[in-house]
């Protein structure tokens, strides 16, 4: 890269990439300095990576001139970060060894915030995990995230922030997403993500252990069913158990580079809960419908489709209440108006106030899980260190919270 190539990216963008505290600030310092006279490229360097890192002309000396002892590890990331991305060539080094970092341990936590399936679940994770952080006095900063431009959230944040350990809630982060991670020596937890093997510095993917779906769903669908049968009236009501849920997603780029996990054959979890589901249903006449999102306004599609099913296997409790309301609006038989038909997911306090059984999938204990690898890392793995212990998947139990 020549020296125009290089000097042209720096504009605001770069700033705010590299974790300026102002980036407009930091631009227009930039701009200002470069029109005051000429300058040699070793002095745009210098102030390139004074401005972008808040360090001290100093500092940036010392870093420049290979004295690196006098700079903290966290510096000296910074700033290599910086100079890389201006097209020079970074010297090998060795990491200092250092103890476990002094005061509270910073936590980034990435998750999607817009267009989400389900808010209720996201809210509720989203306490999960701060609750258990904050048990163990860890400070957590949320970071709205998108998952198409995840590489570039993940590089502005790790810059600016400066966090000690990174949770992506619902993500999936590919090896570009992941290198500024490992560059950076940040350890990181999936909640949810696809079922992949994950390279370092991914220590683990906490996942729903789903098998459990199969018997306790054809049990209650079996129980159900015969009692629909014994108080059938008239021919009013059809055999079918619906099944109100979103299409899987896309399969993710990741899945290409890392695949599946040991003994995994599904990488979605949503799409393994929908086959888990079906499987519970052999032998019954389900019906699959799909809504566009978990929240309520799926509901009335379901119920105009087949509002006089049998049962209805929702994967949200906002879809299962939503099917109750409109069953109890339209004079629909007592039994499924009072929710004993219908089924949720997530065991929520909606599931609860309206008597829906529902599936708990234990966020709580996600949230414990979670804390607990990221201070087991903090306790046991030196600051510096680049021995990653071996990828986990860690599944949490998912239970029937009946209510009958």
């Amino acid at each position: 890269m020549t020296e125009n190539d290089a000097f042209q990216t720096v504009n605001e963008g770069f700033f705010d990439e590299h974790g300026s505290t102002n980036p407009l600030e930091a631009a227009t310092a930039w701009c200002q300095w470069l029109g005051a006279r000429r300058r040699n490229e070793a002095a745009k360097l210098r102030k390139i990576l004074e401005l972008g890192s808040g360090v001290s002309d100093s500092g940036v000396r010392h870093f420049l001139k290979g004295r690196r002892h006098k700079l903290s590890e966290e510096t000296l990331r910074t700033l290599e970060a910086i100079y890389a991305a201006l097209g020079y060539q970074l010297q090998p080094r060795h990491e200092r060894e250092s103890g476990p970092p002094r005061g509270p341990r910073r936590i980034s936590l990435l998750t999607e915030l817009t267009g989400i399936p389900s808010e209720a679940f996201h809210l509720s994770m989203i306490r999960a995990l701060t609750r258990a952080c904050g048990r163990r006095h860890f400070l957590v900063g949320l970071h709205e995230v998108s998952p198409h431009d995840l590489e570039a959230a993940i590089r502005q944040i790790t810059n600016a922030f400066r966090p000690q350990a990174v949770v992506l809630l619902r993500l999936t982060p590919d090896a570009n997403c992941l290198r500024p991670l490992r560059d950076r020596h940040i350890p990181t937890v999936l909640v949810h993500g696809h079922r992949l093997t994950y390279p370092p510095p991914v220590l683990v993917n906490v996942i729903p252990r789903q098998e459990p779906i199969v018997d306790l769903l054809r049990d209650w669908a079996e129980r159900r069913l015969r009692d629909l049968r014994s108080r059938a009236k008239g021919g009013r009501r059809t055999r079918k158990v619906v099944v109100a849920g979103m299409q899987p997603e896309l399969t993710p780029r990741a899945a290409e580079q890392f695949g599946l996990a040991d003994g995994v054959e599904e990488a979605s979890i949503r799409k393994h809960r929908r086959q888990l589901i079906m499987k519970a249903l052999q032998g019954v006449d389900a019906e699959p419908i799909d809504v566009d999102d978990y929240s309520f306004l799926g509901a009335l599609k379901v119920f105009k489709k087949r509002g006089n099913a049998a049962a209805y296997v929702c994967l949200s409790d906002q879809l299962a209440v939503g099917i109750k309301h409109l069953l109890l609006a339209s004079g629909t038989a007592e039994e499924s108006g009072r929710g004993r038909h219908i089924i949720g997911f997530d065991n929520s306090d909606l599931a609860r106030r309206e008597e829906i059984t529902s599936f708990d999938q234990n966020l709580d204990t996600i949230g414990e899980v979670v804390a607990d690898t990221l201070d087991r890392w903090f306790q046991e793995q030196p600051a510096s260190t680049d021995s990653w212990p071996r990828f986990q998947e860690m599944p949490v139990e998912i239970h029937l919270a009946l209510r009958d």
